[in-house]
């Protein structure tokens, strides 16, 4: 749980800053402090929550995403037919 909430936190960092970057370089209009902490706890409650979705997952997160695009994975082999038929 400690190592959620430490990503948790550098990503609301990290968005912070590059927020900061893109509005002072890129938009060129800075906008008020409480719309960026706002979407920075938003990213930060995301963040988390995917986190510990993949965490408290069972299946390794390559088994979720085969039953998520619906990859069918045939174990044992195929059954053919030799003979004649029998009708």
């Amino acid at each position: 749980m400690k190592t959620i909430v430490t990503v948790m936190v550098f990503s609301i960092i990290l968005f912070i800053i590059m927020k900061m970057i893109d509005m002072k370089f890129i938009q060129k209009e800075m906008k008020p402090i409480k719309e960026v902490v706002r979407e920075s706890v938003m990213v930060g409650l995301a963040v988390g929550i995917a986190s510990i979705a993949v965490a408290t997952m069972d299946k390794p997160v390559s088994e979720f995403m085969d039953t998520i695009m619906e990859k069918q994975v045939l174990t044992g082999q195929a059954q053919v037919f030799t003979d004649n038929p029998g009708f």
